[in-house]
């Protein structure tokens, strides 16, 4: 399935899930608003592996197993109501996470590319550093994709 489709999938499947007007009017321009980004990964040659999207009070992590010699991308956002966000990934081995890579700056996104060594289970975390305003909660995604 290409980009355009499996977006607008992702759409379609959002405005018919979910009936209230306050989910509908919040993800529909997340997603919109996404699409540049996606199209940015694709044209730099990468393949999008999977994306990821939901509502956060702070912290968001996803455990994911990668393959050895490979090289990997990460790319995390929020929407307007998140200011500034931080994102790493920890290396899983037997129970115990060790911090593989972080991104050094923070900021309302996050992009990190690294190669994977050793194949094993790898967990990426987005933290919120804070939140627009008031507010106590976001929108966030995260856009995981390979060479």
């Amino acid at each position: 399935m290409n980009l355009r489709k499996y977006i607008l999938f992702l759409i379609l499947i959002i405005s018919g899930s979910l009936s209230t007007s306050l989910a509908q009017s919040s993800f529909e321009p997340f997603i919109i608003n996404t699409l540049p980004m996606l199209s940015s990964i694709e044209a730099e040659g990468w393949k999008i592996v999977e994306v990821k999207m939901g509502y956060t009070r702070g912290k968001v992590s996803i455990s994911k197993t990668l393959k050895e010699g490979k090289t990997y991308g990460f790319y995390a956002s929020g929407n307007r109501k998140i200011a500034d966000i931080q994102a790493s990934i920890y290396h899983i081995k037997e129970d115990k996470a060790k911090l593989f890579k972080k991104e050094e700056e923070s900021g309302k996104d996050a992009t990190i590319i690294f190669e994977v060594k050793k194949t094993g289970v790898y967990r990426f975390y987005i933290d919120v550093v804070s939140f627009s305003s008031e507010n106590r909660f976001g929108l966030y995604n995260m856009i995981f994709f390979s060479k």
